[in-house]
């Protein structure tokens, strides 16, 4: 009988207990590898990679065949330029509302500078107003209003008129005497128009209103989990998390929209799935985000997803069984 009754009692305190500590439901990101994006004839050094949000097309940017290369949203090459583009040191290139190109290049003069082609991969003349002395633009992305946002080598972010050329506004983000002013990465432009520009070495993520001025900042220098060692890119996941590409990491940071660490993905390697110096980052609605790096010239294909699972001891304590499928996803 007594036996019975502390039975019984056992019972209350677990029912008392569960429904004072309800179990909940984590959320577990998951970055698996799907495929590589290939081309003929394969890309040597993919310095860049962007997306077109109106035709779903990939821009791929191949600094040493002096190319860009097309693919469509499903991974099949459409185009490359030729000699009659008279590209010479590209990088960034993107794709705009009528199907041309816009990158930076170095001009016949020798200076670093906007360029455009038509959809036809002819050029087309355009000259931006150079902001000030020594300006030399080297990454650049089109902002969701159509106009042009490029980092130079000094440390200036600036924005241009796509059709006049005219400057529409400067920040200057690093001292231009300063050694870390030639290494500001790729900027990207969040759902809400903010941009994030990763600073390399000084470790940090600069976040910039869309007219110009400097918001915040974030990111601790480390080799921990959550730090960075050398920040080169950002994109975003399709609810408006912030991806960090972190090229002597090996990895992937996962932020929330306010900044805060979730989670991290990648390990050195050269299998599929691995990274190795990584060089660019960009991401789709459907959550898919695509790494460019300079090794065996590829531009690898994964997939982020947010899968609901309950608290588990494997949970907690190591990357659940779909994490380990691929390399990605270790820790």
């Amino acid at each position: 009988m007594m036996n019975s009754k502390v039975k019984t009692g056992g019972w209350a305190w677990l029912c008392l207990l569960m429904l004072c500590h309800p179990v909940v439901s984590h959320s577990v990101m998951i970055l698996e590898y799907e495929t590589l994006l290939t081309g003929e004839p394969e890309a040597v050094r993919p310095a860049s990679v962007t997306l077109d949000l109106h035709s779903g097309g990939i821009c791929i940017t191949d600094e040493a065949s002096r190319v860009i290369d097309i693919f469509d949203d499903r991974g099949f090459h459409l185009y490359r330029t030729d000699a009659t583009s008279n590209i010479s040191t590209p990088k960034d290139g993107s794709i705009d509302s009528h199907g041309g190109f816009v990158f930076t290049d170095i001009a016949a003069d020798g200076t670093r500078t906007i360029e455009r082609l038509n959809y036809l991969g002819e050029p087309v003349a355009y000259e931006p107003e150079i902001p000030r002395a020594g300006w030399a633009p080297q990454h650049l992305i089109i902002a969701g209003d159509g106009h042009y946002i490029t980092v130079d080598r000094a440390g200036l972010l600036a924005k241009h008129d796509s059709q006049s050329g005219s400057l529409i506004w400067m920040l200057e983000l690093v001292d231009p005497q300063s050694e870390n002013a030639d290494m500001l990465g790729r900027p990207s432009e969040a759902p809400d128009h903010r941009l994030y520009i990763p600073g390399s070495k000084i470790r940090t993520i600069f976040v910039v209103s869309p007219d110009g001025k400097l918001l915040d900042f974030f990111g601790r220098r480390g080799t921990q989990r959550g730090e960075f060692t050398f920040p080169i890119g950002v994109a975003f996941d399709p609810v408006g998390r912030v991806l960090v590409l972190d090229r002597m990491r090996h990895k992937i940071l996962l932020f929330t929209s306010a900044h805060e660490f979730v989670d991290e993905f990648g390990r050195m390697g050269d299998g599929p799935g691995y990274l190795y110096h990584p060089l660019a980052i960009a991401s789709s609605p459907d959550g898919r985000v695509f790494v460019a790096q300079g090794f065996e010239g590829r531009v690898q294909i994964f997939r982020l997803s947010d899968t609901a699972s309950a608290p588990s001891a494997s949970n907690l304590s190591r990357p659940s069984a779909e994490r380990e499928k691929t390399p990605a996803g270790e820790r």
